[in-house]
């Protein structure tokens, strides 16, 4: 007999992560329609390193491309929050990540040595942010209508994608570190202080909260 107790099926599809993954597939379709120049910047960042460096002042994009390439990246890390715990938790951890990664780049740009690396390390930081956020929002989009799939494997997934991303962008940014500073031992030292630390504390942070 029916008492008043809805009905739910664990093969339901997730409805809220859907939604929030098609407002991040909407921000990269609005990125390819309306910023064209942010996105050749983020299809040479892949194809054409060169171009990266080599630029016009007519290829700077637009504020408005930036802002909504940053805000994809920050949504992005509000679906990896969503698939462990909490959304919001997910959004203030990326909101703090972009604060800390732009302070740091603004502080090097003080120095005439770093100046230019680190406005074109910011500017990859962005765009492979961009290509995560888009492999993201494609795998939680299936994760929504495909309910059945363990939490694990659809960790298993994003952690992937995001070791694949962050050794790609490492290649990218010891490229331009050493043709801008013409040493490769040098340009290992900045990779590893920009890079590689940051990223080794961020994962003992991670398995730490894993564990408590």
């Amino acid at each position: 007999m029916f008492e008043g107790t809805p009905i739910t099926s664990l093969d339901q599809a997730n409805f809220t992560l859907f939604c929030l993954s098609l407002v991040l597939a909407a921000g990269v379709v609005w990125i390819r329609q309306r910023f064209l120049k942010e996105w050749k910047l983020a299809n040479w960042v892949i194809f054409k390193i060169n171009r990266i460096w080599q630029r016009g002042a007519d290829e700077v994009p637009q504020a408005e491309g930036i802002i909504v390439s940053h805000l994809i990246g920050i949504w992005a890390l509000g679906l990896i929050g969503y698939l462990v715990d909490e959304f919001l938790y997910g959004l203030l951890a990326g909101v703090l990540l972009f604060i800390i990664r732009q302070l740091t780049f603004w502080g090097l740009g003080f120095y005439s040595k770093t100046k230019i690396i680190s406005l074109e390390h910011n500017l990859v930081d962005r765009v492979v942010r961009m290509w995560f956020s888009t492999g993201v929002s494609a795998a939680t989009i299936i994760f929504s209508l495909v309910p059945q799939i363990d939490t694990f494997y659809k960790l298993i997934v994003i952690i992937s994608l995001w070791w694949l991303v962050v050794a790609f962008r490492w290649v990218r940014v010891l490229q331009s570190a050493n043709r801008r500073l013409n040493d490769i031992l040098l340009a290992f030292m900045y990779l590893c202080a920009l890079e590689i630390f940051p990223f080794m504390v961020l994962m003992k942070l991670i398995i730490d909260s894993i564990n408590a």
